[in-house]
């Protein structure tokens, strides 16, 4: 029995994509050795690869090379039982397997927008020769459903986890040098966005948030630290709205993050908050909610599943400022216990729950899948 795992990029960029594609490395070199079959994985842009997730005779990078990925794809595929798709992207090298190997399973994790988005005729006959379609949310099968009903009985739900890696805070102490960094008052709460704020992606509701934080800051003493990439356009925007209500002093746009540094926003945060529209899933959720800090997001989309339909924290109306602030009241008066809420998130979303649940697809011994 022989897995064959492609991706994008898994290793050489840091997104959600990105993450899932990882631990879909591991867990495929995992099941293989479980069930004494064997493993490759093939990524069309990584160059190098960290060896925790999958040893190097198992993983190999085309650094942008398409031609001898997708050659290599075909090698790899023509004696594989199961193939498994990081991205729709991987359409091509999937069909052409498929047409060699025809009885191969092709499984395909759709993650959100990128398969909500109208597909071209290489992807759309993807589709049709996946053997299942592995959706990371509730919101995004039902949007791949709708909008291609004939491929409706092929989704199933297999939401994100925790990185395999991920060490859990044992203290919950907030870093005094991000405290210095921030300026931030013994006093004051802190509420954390991590995205990127994109002017072509207007749908996280950071912005909502800030014209939240009016009628708030006459309750409590609130610094709301926006951490991810910008463009210019975006900067411009989000600092017009915070000029205009008044939150100088109260909105730090603080830009990247380095990886190193992002446990420890997430121990400095009284509150993780990202009314989003259009998420698939929303890993960055789960990953603050293991950190011990509440999490509010919005009630339309696929942060439903990762606040595990509102055990995690609020659901709110993305576009209603009343219900934000109303949440955001209640987080600050009757906080979680922080080792109650990463008790929670861990034990729902650990990487031997998703692993096991992967395996159980590609076996079918048993549905373990939300429906």
């Amino acid at each position: 029995m022989k897995i064959l795992i492609l991706n994008l990029v898994a290793f050489s960029h840091m997104g959600g994509v990105e993450k899932v594609s990882r631990i879909l490395a591991k867990a495929g070199y995992d099941i293989a050795k479980e069930l004494g079959g064997s493993i490759m994985n093939l990524s069309m842009y990584d160059t190098g690869h960290d060896t925790r997730y999958c040893p190097s005779e198992f993983y190999k990078g085309f650094g942008k090379d398409t031609f001898r990925f997708i050659w290599g794809a075909i090698k790899e595929g023509r004696n594989a039982k199961f193939l498994i798709l990081t991205h729709i992207n991987l359409a091509l090298p999937a069909l052409l397997i498929k047409l060699i190997n025809p009885s191969v399973k092709i499984f395909l994790v759709a993650h959100g927008i990128e398969i909500w988005a109208p597909l071209n005729k290489v992807q759309a006959k993807l589709l049709k020769a996946c053997y299942r379609i592995l959706a990371v949310s509730k919101y995004t099968k039902k949007r791949i459903g709708d909008t291609y009903p004939a491929i409706k009985n092929k989704i199933n739900v297999l939401n994100n986890c925790l990185d395999p890696f991920y060490v859990p805070a044992t203290t919950f102490e907030k870093p005094e040098y991000l405290q210095k960094r921030y300026g931030i008052k013994p006093d004051e709460k802190v509420m954390i966005t991590l995205c990127r704020l994109v002017s072509t992606e207007k749908y996280k509701g950071y912005d909502t948030v800030i014209e939240s934080l009016s009628e708030l800051k006459k309750d409590f003493k609130i610094k709301y630290i926006l951490l991810g990439k910008y463009d210019e356009l975006e900067f411009q925007r989000i600092s017009s709205i915070v000029e205009q209500e008044g939150l100088q002093d109260q909105v730090v746009l603080a830009g990247f993050v380095k990886d190193e540094e992002l446990a420890d926003h997430f121990l400095l945060g009284d509150l993780f908050i990202m009314p989003s529209v259009k998420e698939g899933f929303g890993i960055v959720f789960i990953e603050a909610a293991a950190s011990g800090m509440p999490v509010i997001a919005g009630n339309k989309d696929g942060s439903v599943d990762a606040l595990l339909d509102g055990k995690l924290g609020p659901l709110v109306e993305p576009f209603d400022k009343n219900d934000i602030r109303q949440a955001i009241a209640t987080v600050f008066r009757n906080p979680p216990h922080p080792r109650t809420q990463q008790h929670l998130a861990i034990n729902s979303f650990n990487y031997t729950v998703y692993k096991d649940r992967l395996k159980s697809s590609l076996l079918e011994e048993h549905k373990l899948f939300t429906t």
